[in-house]
């Protein structure tokens, strides 16, 4: 009883979830920003990783699971739970790391991809680094689906909607283009 979004989310706190799945037929538009969203309500205060899936998503995929890392908190906790679901699926891991450009990208590039393989690595996971340069969002829902990824996994900081806005956010755009279900972990 009560709020939607706040009634699931005290149901996985009370009953110890590892992970909420939610599915949503809004990608973008006025109709979400003025009717809000369960998943999007769920993303920005869950506790545990939330799965998006979209009613036009392709099922079924028995590809990689695609990882976007970089340098953030919320990008670590990405990866510890895409490691723990490529275990439990059995599927490899595509780690990706995307650069804007500029010699000062790059750069850095090699050191999060670097440790990003040494965690993998220690997990037992089999994996594929790769780093592109362009715009984040559509550059990681661009090599998913080349990949054939079953799965995108991403951190967020979980900004609230006007931060959002200001701010824009990599793991909003990821869920409004991506064609395979989204798992979203929110930074602690």
């Amino acid at each position: 009883f009560g709020t939607v979004a706040a009634s699931i989310r005290r149901y996985a706190h009370e009953r110890s979830c590892d992970a909420l799945i939610v599915g949503t037929h809004a990608r973008m538009g006025a109709s979400r920003i003025v009717f809000g969203s369960v998943a999007e309500s769920l993303i920005e205060h869950s506790e545990v990783p939330v799965i998006v899936t979209h009613v036009d998503d392709v099922p079924g995929g028995t590809g990689p699971i695609t990882v976007a890392v970089d340098e953030s908190p919320p990008s670590l906790g990405a990866l510890g739970a895409a490691i723990d679901l490529a275990r439990a699926l059995h599927r490899g891991l595509s780690i990706v790391n995307v650069v804007e450009g500029g010699r000062t990208d790059w750069a850095t590039a090699e050191p999060i991809l670097s440790d990003a393989a040494e965690r993998v690595r220690s997990a037992g996971s089999d994996f594929e680094l790769v780093t592109l340069e362009g715009p984040v969002a559509e550059t990681i829902v661009a090599t998913a689906q080349r990949r054939g990824s079953s799965m995108i996994v991403i951190g967020t900081h979980g900004r609230r909607n006007a931060a959002r806005l200001l701010l824009g956010s990599v793991a909003a755009a990821v869920l409004e283009r991506a064609r395979v279900p989204v798992m979203v972990v929110r930074a602690h």
